[in-house]
């Protein structure tokens, strides 16, 4: 075999190779298009079924489905209600809690503390969130007006150079002591951490 009459045998056989390809590529097509006209023939039959079934049946079995139907599509808009309201009443308690803090003059490196507590013992009345029967903001009056609650907040900050005087040692006389929140106070507010030290007797921690 001379080498033009093998280089036209191998052209020969890429030719018959992709007929091949192209051939197995159409019956596979043919396969999956068959597949789904059976899948689709399936389906419509049997929703032809059902339909027939229902329109068949009696007038009590219709409405008995059409109620079913009914009850389903309540509930669904019920659920959808519910966490509308859910999410509604959640903002709200978050805000209300946020300005409370605010307005009480919490510190806020232990704010997220208070909101986590308050969250906890808040319920709804009439959508308003309130605290063991109290409005939010008056409960938080109440409570960063206790002695537990003054670990919380923040004594006025006293400006200038009296910031360590009697003025600013006076603001945090009846703040009781505590030597976490002042560890907290003295990286972000010095001066007033050295005033409560001195306003509580604690002199030695600054000194």
């Amino acid at each position: 075999m001379t080498e033009e009459e093998m280089k036209a045998k191998i052209a020969s056989l890429e030719a018959e190779k992709e007929g091949l390809k192209t051939k197995n590529s159409e019956l596979i097509d043919r396969e999956k298009a068959a597949k789904t006209a059976a899948e689709t023939a399936t389906r419509e039959k049997e929703e032809a079924a059902e339909r027939a079934k229902l329109e068949s049946g009696t007038e009590l079995e219709q409405a008995q489905a059409q109620i079913k139907k009914l009850e389903r599509e309540r509930d669904q808009a019920v659920e959808r209600a519910d966490k509308s309201e859910g999410a509604l009443k959640s903002a709200n308690l978050s805000n209300g809690i946020k300005a409370a803090l605010t307005a009480n003059n919490v510190n806020t490196n232990l704010a997220p503390a208070v909101e986590a507590l308050f969250t906890s013992k808040a319920v709804f009345d009439d959508d308003a969130p309130t605290i063991e029967d109290l409005p939010l903001a008056d409960y938080a009056r109440k409570f960063f007006a206790s002695k537990e609650g003054q670990f919380f907040v923040d004594a006025p900050k006293s400006s200038g150079s009296g910031s360590t005087g009697a003025e600013a040692v006076d603001a945090y006389a009846n703040k009781p002591f505590n030597a976490e929140q002042f560890s907290i106070q003295r990286k972000t507010d010095p001066a007033g951490a050295e005033a409560w030290a001195k306003a509580t007797g604690n002199d030695h921690l600054v000194n």
